[in-house]
């Protein structure tokens, strides 16, 4: 089954604590994307919210699986939890996406 090769090589920090500069390689070449997380309040309890920029969301509308691994990723860097770049994120056609260190 044909795959699609996408790794997140970094995730760097802005002057907005909020917003994060990620570049991807798809099928080897770098694209960079704007990440931002928020806090919102749903139903009295806070959930946090990460959204890609318009260019993100055009160049994964089609693979909402990798995009939402990618934000769980830079969720996770957020947060201060431990990340070890690059990660590889995998699509095969037909199977569950995985998460692998690079």
């Amino acid at each position: 089954m044909a795959q699609k090769m996408i790794k997140l090589i970094s995730i760097d920090k802005t002057s907005n604590p909020r917003l994060y500069k990620i570049i991807v390689l798809i099928e080897g070449l770098p694209h960079q994307f704007m990440i931002t997380v928020e806090s919102v309040t749903v139903a009295n309890q806070k959930i946090q919210v990460t959204n890609g920029d318009d260019n993100f969301s055009q160049i994964f509308k089609f693979n909402q699986i990798i995009a939402s691994n990618i934000c769980k990723i830079v969720n996770k860097f957020h947060n201060h939890e431990n990340i070890n770049l690059p990660i590889k994120i995998e699509l095969s056609l037909g199977k569950m996406s995985t998460l692998q260190k690079a």
